[in-house]
């Protein structure tokens, strides 16, 4: 073998090395498709139950928008892409499935413009349903998030009314006897003009929101929101709208635990209200906050929606 060759044949090694590695961090259990392989060790399939950790060719390897969320670590992650009729929101970590209520329309145009077979859900299309996504306890209890520790909400949607109305977009919240406790991502509520992107953290009925009231609109575009709490060590609260910083506060308060809610997808309060009407993809938790450049690097390979 000459010179010229032998480097060609160690450079391809290299690559298929480098693309093994990533699709080994990024990738999970085939659980929806019923085995126990991965990408890694089963290069030909392609079914959904994949975290779609990379996609290598000779040469390159490209990580897609589904393995970059993977390989920061998720508590949870729907895709939301189940097809028309189905009861559970598949979980690619396999942990938490979510159920399905009310008024939900599949198979939706996704927001990953990179990953032409994703699609989304539509819940309350045709007005003032009572559509939405529960995830019960554990990860209910899990996403809490007692005290001051860290978290980080993503998710991708495309709103069809933004109103006077508090629309949740993600919480974890109830109305206790002392006040709400919790937290919520909402569209609405503090603008009557149909504009506005809030998140409000309580605390015994005391709460410091955090808006934007140009955030979002109803104007059928795709928007990538991700809110992270930095926790005890900064105390911040920041919302990120397509990649960059739409708002941010200060707040100390510390956020209880408390039992018989769900974590919810489109509504609030345990399911009761604040429904969310328009599109909702690809929806990630963190128990950890996520910094600036990892937020952009989620937007960046969802490519232009």
């Amino acid at each position: 073998m000459n010179a010229v060759k032998r480097t060609l044949v160690i450079a391809m090694l290299a690559s298929a090395a480098a693309c093994t590695a990533i699709l080994g961090a990024t990738d999970v259990p085939d659980q929806a498709e019923g085995g126990a392989g991965t990408d890694a060790t089963m290069a030909a399939d392609s079914g959904r139950g994949d975290a779609g950790g990379a996609s290598c060719d000779v040469g390159t390897c490209v990580v897609t928008y589904a393995g970059q969320v993977m390989a920061d670590h998720p508590l949870a992650y729907w895709r939301l892409d189940e097809p028309s009729g189905s009861a559970v929101a598949i979980d690619m970590t396999g942990n938490y499935p979510g159920a399905y209520h009310g008024e939900v329309a599949f198979g939706q145009q996704g927001a990953i413009a990179s990953d032409p077979s994703s699609s989304a859900i539509w819940l309350n299309s045709t007005g003032e349903g009572n559509g939405y996504v529960s995830v019960p306890s554990p990860f209910a209890s899990l996403s809490q998030f007692p005290n001051m520790e860290p978290y980080t909400l993503e998710v991708w949607i495309k709103p069809t009314k933004v109103d006077g109305q508090y629309r949740a977009v993600l919480s974890n919240s109830i109305e206790a006897g002392a006040g709400k406790e919790g937290y919520n991502l909402y569209v609405g509520g503090f603008t009557s003009n149909g504009t506005g992107l809030g998140f409000d953290r309580f605390d015994i009925g005391t709460s410091t929101p955090v808006h934007d009231a140009g955030a979002v609109s109803v104007n059928g575009s795709w928007y990538h929101v991700v809110v992270v709490y930095g926790g005890s060590q900064d105390s911040v609260i920041t919302i990120y709208v397509n990649g960059g910083v739409a708002a941010q506060s200060n707040t100390l308060l510390d956020q209880q635990s408390f039992a018989g809610c769900t974590f919810d997808i489109g509504t609030n309060l345990c399911g009761t209200g604040g429904f969310f009407q328009g599109y909702v993809d690809e929806v990630a938790v963190y128990a950890t906050a996520l910094d600036a450049g990892t937020i952009h690097a989620h937007y960046a390979a969802a490519g232009d929606p």
